[in-house]
């Protein structure tokens, strides 16, 4: 009797079973290729990529560029790529107040996915602006939050959010930090732009601090280029004992004016904004870093983009404040600069 030989019977069984396997895997493979795809495509168009979020960015004048650099910066390291996945569209007044509110209505009208307003009046000008609408808005470098109008910084309203630096408020460490380096002094005098929209609660914590500080203030307004030589000369011929800026684009666009003029009158100063500070020509610099404030920024923003609420993220305030020392300058003007503001100081010219 003559029998199919077994071997053969079992080849043909193994190579359906490949051929089903191969079917198998061409179609799991199918299953990844298409997931894959659906999350770099819209769904309901496969050919179209997913939109850059369009980021406007609104300043109040040069100052601000520094914390702008940082917002660049942070994001970039949380995988946030121009022309990829996020389009700046940056706009910066330079100081002209009329200008920024043109331009924080214009933005507004364009209707981003996110605006962010650097400084307090750009801040402000922006929350005008974006009235009615749903446009998120996430503020950086705000030196007076309590200008905005936020009554619970934990679950801020107005689908609004953002990093301040409160430097306001730290005007009276500045005043104690320069009536430590001059502990005969009785009048300080405060530069001040009376048109800033801060105006009434940077003179209310100047007021204050000096009160438990035993100082009497003078406030210097300056509103205008042309009036900065004739409020200089008024500051020359009264003489505080010490003279302290305030949070002004139109003082930094004039600091270096600002500085050569308090040293030839041998008055000591102490600045607020890091950018110009002991390398415009003060003695004394304390405040806030703008890079590492726009990169903490960065942060807020990146959650925004990932469409949580702005009001769900609480505000946040700039975390580093750094003290500069012009030793060499002190020494020109015969003032000495006590060894516990050197031992804090972050840097020492």
């Amino acid at each position: 009797m003559f029998f199919l030989p077994i071997t053969s019977r079992q080849e043909g069984f193994s190579r359906l079973q490949v051929l089903t396997a191969v079917f198998v895997i061409a179609a799991i493979g199918a299953i990844l290729f298409a997931f894959n795809l659906s999350n770099s495509f819209n769904i309901t168009n496969p050919l179209k990529k997913t939109p850059p979020k369009r980021i406007a960015i609104l300043t109040a004048s040069d100052l601000q560029l520094t914390a702008v650099d940082g917002i660049y910066a942070g994001l970039a390291e949380l995988g946030y790529k121009e022309g990829v996945n996020v389009i700046f569209n940056v706009q910066n007044p330079k100081g002209d107040r009329e200008l920024t509110k043109k331009m924080a209505t214009e933005i507004a009208a364009s209707k981003p996915d996110l605006i962010v307003p650097v400084s307090t009046t750009a801040t402000k000008a922006v929350q005008e602006a974006v009235k009615g609408t749903n446009i998120p808005v996430v503020f950086v470098d705000v030196g007076t939050v309590s200008e905005l109008g936020i009554l619970d910084l934990q679950r801020p309203t107005g689908n609004i959010t953002g990093v301040g630096t409160d430097s306001t408020n730290v005007a009276g460490k500045r005043m104690e930090i320069l009536k430590e380096i001059i502990p005969a002094a009785k009048t300080f005098g405060i530069l001040v732009n009376p048109k800033h929209v801060s105006y009434e609660e940077i003179k209310k914590v100047h007021e204050e601090a000096a009160d438990g500080l035993n100082i009497t203030v003078r406030f210097y307004n300056l509103t205008s280029k042309e009036e900065l030589m004739q409020v200089l000369q008024t500051i020359a011929k009264e003489n505080p004992d010490g003279v302290m800026t305030t949070t002004e684009s139109l003082l930094s666009a004039n600091a270096e004016t600002i500085a050569k003029a308090l040293v030839q009158a041998k008055i000591p100063s102490i600045d607020f904004n890091e950018e110009k500070g002991v390398n415009a020509g003060y003695l004394v610099f304390y405040g806030a870093q703008r890079f590492d404030t726009g990169k903490q920024g960065a942060r807020l923003i990146s959650k925004v983009l990932k469409n949580e609420s702005p009001n769900k993220i609480p505000v946040e305030f700039s975390t580093k404040l750094r003290l500069d020392i012009n030793a060499t300058l002190a020494k020109s003007m015969g003032v000495t600069i006590p060894q516990s503001i050197l031992r804090r100081a972050n840097k020492i010219l």
